[in-house]
């Protein structure tokens, strides 16, 4: 096989904490362009294209084959399962795939079983997200003086009186004057993964 052709090292693939192969490939494969399209749970997979769109109006992501049979996406595929992986990047490389080819082809040969002693690979993988920037809002009786003070300055009336304020202040009335911060009842500071394979 002649043209540009990358072998991938599986190995190094597996040192990435993701359990998504188009996310490991991202900055880890020359000639690769990566863009993750969501960070919801579930969906955080990512588009790839072989250096670039080359096709227009038609698919933009590589021909991949795996064990010689076509797949639409690397996302169901396990890491610990491959045992070769092939990027075929120019045209003189991909020209035996035709047109289907034009994107790039990614060649993908999964593990067989072999002959002889048994063999047992554990790997546990921990990671922990985190929010980069939490919004800090003001408590019941700061927003209910920021609001009066803005119709004050409106010529308007205020919105809480003295004594309103004080039940904001002292939680006698937490039904009707609440001071909850929803963002530490709801969210948590950190979600942590373990995976086991």
């Amino acid at each position: 096989m002649t043209g540009a052709v990358t072998n991938v090292n599986v190995g190094d693939l597996k040192r990435f904490p993701t359990s998504n192969m188009s996310n490991a490939l991202a900055g880890n494969v020359p000639g690769i362009i990566a863009r993750q399209t969501s960070g919801q749970p579930g969906k955080s997979t990512s588009e790839f294209w072989i250096r670039g769109i080359s096709t227009f109006g038609a698919s933009s992501s590589a021909y991949i084959l795996v064990d010689g049979f076509e797949r639409s996406s690397l996302d169901e595929l396990n890491i610990e399962d491959i045992e070769s992986f092939t990027v075929l990047k120019d045209a003189s490389a991909t020209a035996i795939y035709g047109s289907k080819g034009a994107n790039g082809v990614v060649l993908i040969t999964t593990k067989r079983g072999k002959a002889g002693k048994i063999n047992i690979d554990a790997k546990v993988e921990t990671s922990y997200n985190t929010r980069t920037i939490t919004p800090e809002f003001v408590d019941g009786l700061s927003y209910a003086s920021l609001m009066n003070e803005a119709l004050v300055t409106r010529n308007l009336g205020m919105a809480y009186q003295p004594e309103e304020l004080e039940l904001f202040r002292t939680q006698m009335d937490p039904d009707f004057y609440p001071n909850v911060d929803w963002m530490d009842l709801i969210l948590k500071t950190e979600h942590g993964v373990i995976a086991l394979t």
